[in-house]
């Protein structure tokens, strides 16, 4: 039964930097112009004005995973 215990923590780890990733980063609206960010690095910029949405993903190299490690172990962005 214990054969399987690293697939399921990865997986577990997989499904928690995924929750991660939803949570929101930092919200900001500067004239007229909301911008979402998220913890994934992708963002979701609404412009009230002319009410248009644009949504922007996330083009880093490194993973959402390894993003995720990387601030569980305290380290800088």
């Amino acid at each position: 039964m214990t054969e399987f215990d690293d697939v399921v923590q990865r997986q577990k780890f997989r499904l928690e930097a995924e929750a991660w990733g939803k949570q929101l980063k930092y919200y900001h609206y500067n004239d007229g112009i909301r911008t979402i960010e998220f913890n994934s690095g992708d963002k979701l910029v609404e412009d009230t004005k002319k009410d248009r949405v644009r949504v922007v993903r996330f083009k880093g190299k490194e993973s959402l995973v390894d993003r995720f490690a990387r601030v569980l172990r305290g380290d800088k962005w």
